[in-house]
């Protein structure tokens, strides 16, 4: 029922749609008439129904192979929707992926990296509009989370835990524009923390590169008469 209020009973019929939805997918994962319902249910701002998607990816992550099955099929809807503003089902799917339990599951770690890079550049892309939208809003929330996680994940000492920090290291150098560099500095800060057991060495190298990107202040001795803004570029009268 996609008019049902979020506090009415009748949401719940929804809700009983996405649990059997994923029960087809974990079935077999080919079936794209269960993955085009559930992409569409991701749309949905309602927040029963939001919680109940990302509750049960979580629990389809649980079984083997089922987390890279669901990356996979993230990825496949960033290439088919490439011209749409997706922050609802990216933000989502960045929850999931910021579970431990989910992030244990995953083998292709690449595939990982690049939905989060694809996410960072959504949010690089979006228009200024995008800002008033609550699913745009629940994205910056998600991805820092996202974005720690998988360092964390990847340890501090082995092989992918360097290819996991010179993937960060690199969108690190590349951002540009400042929400997604307040995302990367919100992933850093959460990375500082002692649970995720990474060097603050590390930490603090990543928090340079991200810095030395930083837009110089402007010099106000070189703004010229009426090409600032506001009052101050108003010529004396």
């Amino acid at each position: 029922n996609t008019n049902a209020g979020a506090d009415t009973a009748d949401v719940f019929v929804p809700i009983a749609a996405v649990y059997g939805w994923v029960a087809l997918v974990k079935a077999s994962c080919q079936n794209q008439v269960a993955w085009n319902a559930l992409r569409e249910l991701l749309d949905d701002e309602r927040a029963p129904i939001r919680m109940s998607v990302q509750d049960a990816f979580v629990r389809m992550c649980g079984q083997a192979e089922q987390a890279d099955r669901l990356l996979g099929q993230a990825l496949h809807w960033l290439d088919e929707e490439a011209d749409d503003p997706q922050f609802g089902m990216v933000a989502i799917i960045s929850e999931v992926f910021a579970q431990k339990a989910t992030l244990a599951r995953v083998t292709d770690k690449a595939a990982l990296r690049t939905f989060l890079s694809r996410a960072l550049a959504a949010i690089a892309n979006a228009p200024r509009s995008a800002t008033r939208w609550d699913s745009y809003r629940r994205l910056q929330t998600a991805l820092p989370r996202g974005i720690a996680a998988c360092v964390a994940s990847a340890g501090s000492t082995s092989p992918l835990a360097q290819t996991t920090l010179a993937w960060l290291k690199n969108e690190c150098s590349h951002a540009r524009g400042e929400p997604e560099r307040d995302l990367l500095s919100q992933a850093l800060t959460q990375l500082r923390a002692p649970s995720h057991g990474q060097a603050a060495g590390s930490i603090a190298a990543l928090g340079a590169v991200l810095a030395a990107g930083t837009k110089p202040p402007r010099d106000p001795t070189r703004v010229r008469p009426s090409h600032g803004r506001g009052k101050r570029s108003r010529g004396i009268r």
